[in-house]
């Protein structure tokens, strides 16, 4: 009965380490003001990766000349 027990003991003393390290570890990743940053600059990136394939479209497309005002007044 003895390594019964033993054995229950471990699985407790895991069980409880793997909770607070999960609690510890979502209240650092809330607290990280450097996640916010990379989410905005993340935003950002998309962003600007939109803005360079239409200005690749506009460049490629030869035959649209005339749409080029419209499509600079719609990236602003």
């Amino acid at each position: 009965m003895r390594a019964f027990e033993f054995v229950i003991a471990i699985i407790a003393i895991v069980l409880t380490y793997r909770v607070f390290m999960t609690i510890f570890r979502d209240r650092a990743q809330r607290d990280d003001p450097q996640a916010d940053q990379q989410l905005d600059a993340e935003r950002r990136v998309a962003d600007l990766e939109e803005r360079i394939r239409v200005l690749e479209r506009i460049i490629t497309d030869k035959d649209k000349r005339s749409d080029l005002r419209r499509e600079f007044s719609d990236l602003e």
